[in-house]
């Protein structure tokens, strides 16, 4: 059980990355989060992003009974699951470019250290599984909604 949770909460060893996991995590993520929406479209990208966050924090939960870390580096499933959710607003409004899927890329890496609240509450305040996780998602959301303006604004 604990090498099937480390596979997933390292999201299949890219959290073993030596410099920035957390980059490395969001970045091998957008590959995954991509064909899932180019292959099944927004409800299948969605499916993913909750998918996701389930299964991070089952695996996280069961990585920290192994670590004196309460949020190890090397778990970027909480990576993957925010930055599945910044690229949700491309598969629903049909707009997978570049230049948007690099925004989200971005805004979410953004938003994901500068923690703006309530981001910096689940990091700070719920040390398990789930604020491991829900930090990242408050992040994703926030990217996703920057997303979704500029999506408007060059329209």
């Amino acid at each position: 059980m604990k090498q099937f949770a480390l596979v997933i909460a390292t999201f299949f060893g890219a959290g073993y990355f030596p410099k920035a996991s957390g980059t490395a995590g969001s970045l091998t993520a957008v590959p995954f989060a991509l064909a899932v929406a180019h292959f099944g479209g927004f409800m299948a990208l969605f499916a993913w992003t909750i998918a996701l966050y389930a299964a991070g924090v089952a695996a996280t939960k069961e990585v920290l009974k192994h670590s004196k870390d309460k949020d190890p580096s090397f778990v970027v499933i909480d990576e993957a699951c925010g930055q599945s959710l910044a690229l949700l607003p491309l598969s629903f409004c049909g707009a997978m470019n570049w230049s948007l899927v690099i925004a989200a890329f971005a805004l979410f890496r953004v938003f994901d250290i500068i923690k703006p609240w309530p981001a910096s509450y689940f990091d700070r305040k719920l040390k398990n599984a789930r604020g491991v996780m829900l930090d990242d998602v408050a992040a994703g959301i926030y990217a996703a909604i920057v997303i979704i303006a500029l999506k408007f604004l060059m329209a």
